[in-house]
């Protein structure tokens, strides 16, 4: 069976999650001595490192038993093809406790290892010298449901091809819980046609692509809790799936590396998926809905900060290739907060822009803006009791065919305060939303 990272190639690809358990109690560790390379087919409890191993560091060669590094080292010779802990087709091992260096391929693969849980290691170095097509990672999770990945802390800082951190492929259920995951030479986080998972409490500091993406038809996933930080690209990335909650997650200073995106959180081709109560600030662009090639539709966006992002806040876009007809169309955005962001009208930038069609614009808040607080760009979007004042341009710049529901406020913009619908000119009082709804 190959070995290999199972990342599917270079940027985004567009195509409350259960955790089962990772199975049975282990027999009593094993106490005997262990050498590189060795078949473990009952429990054991590492009492010393395992240095410079040329071929794989431990191989599983039993269900249900457990590897406990108990503090030790398993390091390798970067040799090709080789990694740390290779399990194929054993299912709830247990591997913890200790650090896994310098294998090509992965730190840990699991493949066909359903309700396994790795936790408790230090994964460095994985993946040095890898050329074009040659994928490796720190744990890399294939055809394994129900697995957890907790508690890990990862860096493949190498200069590789892609050197993830985490990647999950084709394993439902599982879940990835309080990981560090910084400074690998591609993403921190990739799962891949992996439903009702659960993606919490990770750190993705530093990667050059994005922190974390969840892809291909990952339903009812739930990425919660998680905080991203100056990756190069997008902060978190989800797409291509139905059924999603991406809620409480934090993406600060993001998209500033060579990508394309440039985005704190950036969804694509998302059916039927609240994104809710994320806050994203110093970003290039804070947070994208994009159509993608299928179109995001029936989602909730409802009570996230975006604020002090370089172009905008809160983006409702069109579709692959500018096209409205696969856009951002027919999605709630409701609650929101985007003030201080720092694009310019030439840039379409501002508070929140809406360039889909058939979406509700409720209750939002765009204050302090360098162009407008809301720019709606096409027709057919309804906007409701928004508040935006204080913006560098217009209060709410709307296109002819923009349905008015009322109650909106505009105060202190440009005049006219509101083009397209009719402001209440004056301060408002009324409170964001952005804590209470949809909890």
């Amino acid at each position: 069976m190959p070995r290999r990272g199972f990342r599917l190639g270079g940027a985004i690809v567009t195509v409350a999650a259960t955790f089962v358990g990772f199975g049975a109690p282990a027999a009593a560790a094993a106490t005997g001595s262990i050498a590189c390379g060795t078949k473990v087919v009952t429990s054991v409890r590492l009492h010393h490192d395992l240095l410079g191993c040329p071929g794989d560091g431990l191989v599983v060669g039993a269900p249900g038993i457990t590897i406990d590094l108990n503090g030790h080292t398993i390091s390798g010779t970067n040799a090709p093809g080789r990694e740390g802990v290779a399990d194929d087709g054993y299912g709830h091992v247990i591997v913890e406790h200790g650090t896994i260096r310098t294998f090509f391929v992965n730190g840990v693969g699991l493949r066909h290892a359903p309700a396994s849980l790795v936790h408790g290691l230090t994964i460095r170095a994985i993946g040095s010298g890898g050329v074009d097509g040659q994928f490796s990672t720190g744990i890399a999770v294939d055809n394994s449901p129900a697995t957890r990945i907790s508690g890990n802390d990862i860096s493949n800082d190498v200069v590789a091809f892609e050197a993830d951190g985490i990647v999950v492929k084709t394993s439902p259920g599982t879940r990835i819980d309080h990981n560090r995951l910084n400074r690998n030479s591609w993403d921190g986080l990739f799962v891949f046609a992996s439903p009702l998972s659960r993606v919490d409490g990770n750190v993705a500091d530093a990667n050059p692509n994005n922190g974390m993406e969840v892809n291909g038809s990952s339903d009812r996933t739930r990425v919660t809790g998680n905080e991203t930080s100056r990756n190069g690209n997008v902060g978190i990335a989800a797409g291509a799936m139905r059924r999603a909650v991406i809620d409480w997650n934090t993406a600060g200073r993001n998209g500033f590396g060579m990508n394309a995106e440039d985005t704190g959180l950036f969804f694509f081709d998302l059916r039927d998926s609240e994104v809710a109560h994320n806050t994203a600030s110093r970003n290039i662009v804070g947070i994208d809905l994009f159509g993608g090639l299928h179109g995001s539709r029936g989602n909730h966006v409802v009570g996230n900060v975006a604020n002090d992002n370089q172009l905008i806040g809160v983006v409702i876009d069109t579709g692959d290739g500018g096209t409205l007809t696969n856009g951002a169309n027919n999605n709630a955005v409701v609650g929101n907060v985007a003030n201080g962001n720092r694009g310019s009208v030439v840039d379409d930038g501002g508070g929140i822009g809406v360039f889909g069609t058939g979406n509700r614009i409720e209750h939002n808040h765009a204050n302090g803006n360098s162009a407008n607080g809301f720019l709606v760009r096409t027709a057919g979007n309804t906007l409701i009791r928004n508040v935006a004042n204080r913006n560098a341009a217009h209060g709410i710049d709307a296109v002819t065919g923009t349905t008015d529901g009322g109650g909106n406020h505009a105060h202190r913009n440009q005049p006219p305060q509101c083009l397209g619908v009719v402001c209440h000119d004056e301060e408002s009082a009324a409170t964001p939303l952005t804590r209470t709804l949809w909890e």
